[in-house]
């Protein structure tokens, strides 16, 4: 069923928020799991659907991340996030985006993490912008 899920917000975002909330109640429960590919699917989608109170829980589980590979996927899932972000989990959030420039990748590794970041500030609204204009950049 994560799978399905998985596949589903990939093909197509999920408007409706009735169908949001129910994916989300079907499966916030099971956040965090303990394998990391049950993590990373089920971070992926439960912020897709705006599931209560997952943006902390994936913030978290960014900065704890053991491999920079899940700390990257947490960062880019929470991207898209517009709602369930407060002071502190969008400071962690941003000042996760400075301790990366010291993760290791390829070529076009730093314009990557710079792009998460970049889309990350179009999706604030202008007060937040605002606010966390420092770290933000």
């Amino acid at each position: 069923m994560i799978r399905a899920y998985g596949l589903l917000m990939i093909r197509q975002e999920i408007q409706d928020a009735g169908q949001k909330a129910m994916v989300a109640s079907q499966l916030d429960s099971l956040f965090p799991a303990s394998t990391e590919a049950l993590n990373l699917e089920l971070a992926r989608i439960l912020v897709a659907v705006e599931a209560p109170g997952i943006v902390p829980r994936v913030v978290s589980r960014m900065e704890s991340a053991p491999s920079q590979k899940e700390q990257i996927h947490y960062a880019l899932c929470l991207r898209n996030a517009k709602k369930g972000w407060n002071a502190k989990t969008r400071t962690a959030y941003f000042e996760w985006f400075l301790k990366a420039a010291s993760l290791q990748g390829g070529h076009s590794f730093s314009g990557f993490i710079a792009n998460i970041r970049k889309e990350a500030v179009a999706n604030m609204s202008a007060r937040e912008r605002e606010t966390f204009k420092e770290i933000g950049r």
